[in-house]
């Protein structure tokens, strides 16, 4: 008796030792993860991340599992520096950072050590705290000033309205919108990197050549921002002499759910106001969210004073009002440019002609994608847009792409963590379409390969 009593208690020894080991082999999964999951996000080529891939299955982890790794990438600095400093800002030398972007601004240099043309202002409110999401306000100044000719006259209205707010200097040809060379992209990755950045609730102003790349910038990266605020510009200089940029117009299209503040003074010396009322008008004609206001008494360069309290009354209202929708139901995008991909849930990759255009309309578990100069694409999925539990219908130019069930697929995950760093735009699952894709093209397997360029 008491040998089976012996044998029965190291039975059950032997069971809790097995059951102590699984849980030490889960914890130290669970452990690994994260950083597999970052080595992935890091990793310089494909090759790297093959192998960082290849660990991660590996593991095993459950969607839940990767999706909340995934959303652990950037830990938040609870004494993460406040009030206001300024960074040199790389981008205005020409460098490149991981993915393509332009290279982040480096930290810790006071205004008296930063020249001009590389400084980058910041504002970060006192009360900040990464225990919640805060919006972000991004300023753009104009030909012949830096950082400080929009920041400081507006950093006290981001103070009084609890905003974010970062205002690189451009070199001096403008504000370049290319996917590897936009101070505007480089700014906001900085400040997502380092602030918990309410991406749903980004904004983009700029003054006279500021208020030309908040135009193109803005319109180029809709899915960006949930609003924009242009002073004394256009899309482009041909419109403030009566000539219309055709191509830059169609560019346009984007704003349909971009509310747009436009402001310029009548009399404008430097920038006729025709470069504002020319988009404007087909704005308007598009139906698409825009408020234009003409102020007679004013020059290209504004009485400072009434300038503020306009913004203040105003603008900050008309902006914070606005909140941008990651995956609208129905969406234009037009693009002139290859290295400009991304239309909301949609990637572009691979152009028939220079300008290529595409309308989605999702009805349920029903995408169609209308397209024009698109050879290929990659239509991107979460449970958000779509129910995973139900059959999904892709058609592309009205002809059958994908009609079946969805699978949560760990390199899609990945993938859109990597390219958009955007926690309302990560991805489980994708369908290809056109040249890369065909009737067929299982949604949720590999997706068609990277394009050259991952940063539009």
């Amino acid at each position: 008796m008491c040998r089976h009593r012996s044998l029965r208690l190291w039975s059950l020894a032997a069971v809790l030792a097995a059951v102590a080991l699984w849980c030490d082999a889960r914890a130290a999964r669970a452990e690994e993860l994260p950083a597999l999951v970052g080595a992935y996000l890091s990793a310089p080529d494909d090759a790297e991340r093959a192998e960082a891939l290849t660990a991660i299955a590996a593991l095993k982890p459950t969607p839940d599992a990767l999706m909340q790794a995934v959303q652990g990438r950037h830990v938040y600095d609870p004494d993460a520096r406040r009030g206001t400093y300024y960074v040199v800002d790389p981008a205005s030398r020409g460098r490149r950072g991981r993915g393509g972007q332009p290279a982040a601004p480096k930290e810790n240099e006071e205004e008296g050590k930063v020249g001009a043309s590389f400084k980058t202002a910041v504002f970060v409110p006192e009360e900040y705290t990464p225990d919640k999401k805060w919006s972000l306000l991004i300023g753009l100044h104009g030909a012949g000033g830096d950082a400080d000719q929009v920041f400081k006259p507006i950093v006290d209205l981001a103070r009084k309205s609890d905003l974010l707010m970062i205002s690189p200097s451009a070199p001096a040809l403008g504000w370049p919108d290319s996917a590897e060379r936009s101070h505007v992209l480089a700014g906001l990755a900085w400040m997502k990197a380092r602030y918990r950045v309410n991406t749903d609730r980004v904004y983009l102003m700029g003054v006279s050549m500021g208020a030309f790349g908040t135009w193109n910038n803005g319109l180029v990266y809709a899915d960006r921002f949930a609003g924009l605020f242009p002073y004394a510009g256009g899309l482009d200089f041909t419109a403030a002499v009566g000539l219309a940029n055709k191509s830059k117009t169609k560019l346009l299209a984007n704003a349909q759910h971009l509310p747009i503040y436009v402001l310029h003074a009548t009399n404008d010396e430097t920038v006729n106001v025709e470069a504002s009322r020319a988009p404007v008008k087909v704005l308007e004609s598009l139906k698409s969210p825009v408020k234009f206001v003409e102020m007679p008494n004013w020059k290209h360069v504004p009485p400072m004073d009434e300038m503020v309290k306009h913004v203040d009354a105003e603008v900050m209202p008309y902006l914070r009002a606005s909140t941008r929708d990651p995956a609208p139901a129905e969406f234009r995008y037009f693009t002139l440019r290859p290295d400009h991909q991304w239309a909301y849930h949609v990637r572009i990759d691979a152009m028939a002609r220079e300008g290529a255009g595409l309308t989605v309309k999702r009805n349920g578990n029903r995408i169609a994608i209308q397209s024009a100069g698109v050879k290929a694409g990659t239509l991107f999925l979460n449970e958000e847009i779509v129910d995973f539990k139900k059959p999904v219908q892709v058609t592309w130019n009205g002809a059958p792409v994908f009609d079946g069930p969805v699978a949560f697929t760990p390199r899609v995950l990945l993938e859109s963590a990597r390219l958009r760093d955007d926690d309302r735009m990560l991805y489980t699952a994708a369908v290809p379409f056109g040249e890369a894709g065909g009737a067929g093209a299982g949604a949720g397997a590999e997706r068609p390969a990277d394009p050259p360029s991952k940063g539009g």
